[in-house]
């Protein structure tokens, strides 16, 4: 649901929070594709997060993070054909 949801408010323009911003901003500069630069980020915070959250619930997170991240991208590029006006 997370994915589904920040990819629709990223296709209209949004920014739900400010890692999204952050990833869109980061993913427009350099052209990697949105979806990565939201991995990238949400890594770099899981590997600051191993200091106090056990290892097994950063595994629950990082599979979190990569689907709700390849989500986000799909939502993204997804082209919705576009109904003929009778």
């Amino acid at each position: 649901f997370v994915g589904v949801g920040v990819g629709l408010a990223v296709r209209s323009g949004g920014a739900p929070s400010g890692d999204d911003a952050l990833a869109m901003a980061t993913s427009r500069l350099t052209g990697i594709p949105l979806q990565w630069a939201y991995l990238l980020f949400d890594l770099l915070v899981l590997g600051f997060s191993i200091s106090y959250i056990p290892l097994g619930r950063i595994g629950y997170s990082l599979l979190t993070v990569l689907i709700s991240g390849q989500l986000i991208g799909w939502v993204q590029r997804v082209r919705i054909p576009r109904r003929a006006k009778e």
